[in-house]
């Protein structure tokens, strides 16, 4: 059993990895020589990953290390999310999570190795193996699911710069048609007004009739100031004729005045 333990110590390592939690600085070995005190911190660290989470655990051991990680990328309800998947997925129903079950059967492989019992020994290593083997198995199918959201998430990033494009699009189109709308909304006031227009012509007669009415008057005009020009004339001849009579007249006056005082002095004389 023990010349199988560097073999188990590299299973042990690689299933710890695996898990992103440096065994080296959960155990705080540097030869490999286990005992209690280091599988009991074991145990307690897997404790608390299975009350608090991992990213608990993680930051503590880097605090250690004196390097935190960069959390401020995920939210509160992502991480609460990412808590219960890792507990849901990791914890038994006994309570008791695989690596704190993997960390009590090692310690059982260490002690019965150290009592000399060759043949508990080899029965626990073989179960060992069997269960690194399945916790090796499904943290690659967690590892797979990882993977699988990554690319759920690549995918989504696509989606939402396609919709971002698509959103850009609508906004323009939204724009354009804005610009159209206002152009609709003046052409309908114009012919709006052009109809009030068009009533208020038609409430008119026809330019047509309108000619032939305005020519019309234009001939009678046209008769009527020649008659009034040959009235006129004729005003102006009974004008010089009524003169020329009130001349003759006149003369007419004389002359029977003149006669009439001839005769009145010849009158006289015979007498």
């Amino acid at each position: 059993a023990r010349l199988c333990l560097p073999e188990l110590k590299n299973e042990f390592l690689r299933s710890s990895l695996l898990l992103h939690t440096p065994i080296s600085t959960i155990l705080g070995l540097t030869n490999w020589n286990f005992d209690r005190r280091i599988f009991g911190q074991c145990a307690s660290l897997c404790d608390r990953r299975r009350r608090f989470g991992l990213k608990q655990c993680v930051v503590t051991q880097h605090r250690r290390l004196g390097r935190i990680p960069n959390m401020a990328t995920i939210s509160a309800e992502e991480e609460d999310i990412i808590r219960k998947r890792l507990i849901s997925q990791t914890a038994k129903a006994n309570g008791f999570s695989t690596l704190n079950k993997l960390t009590k059967r090692f310690l059982s492989l260490c002690a019965s190795a150290e009592n000399g019992d060759v043949t508990k020994t080899e029965d626990i290593y073989q179960t060992l193996m069997k269960e690194l083997a399945a916790y090796e198995l499904q943290v690659t199918r967690l590892n797979t699911i990882r993977a699988a959201n990554h690319r759920e998430q690549d995918k989504y990033k696509i989606q939402a710069v396609e919709l971002e494009k698509a959103l850009l699009q609508v906004q323009g189109e939204i724009e354009e048609l804005k610009v159209t709308l206002e152009k609709a909304r003046e052409e309908r006031a114009h012919k709006e007004e052009y109809e009030v227009l068009r009533r208020l012509c038609m409430e008119h007669p026809a330019r047509s009739e309108t000619r032939t009415a305005i020519a019309t008057l234009e001939k009678d005009i046209a008769a009527l100031e020649n008659e009034s020009a040959q009235a006129n004339g004729v005003l102006e001849l009974r004008k010089k004729q009524f003169a020329l009579l009130l001349h003759a007249a006149d003369e007419l006056q004389k002359e029977l005045e003149d006669d009439t005082a001839a005769l009145d002095a010849v009158v006289p004389m015979e007498t």
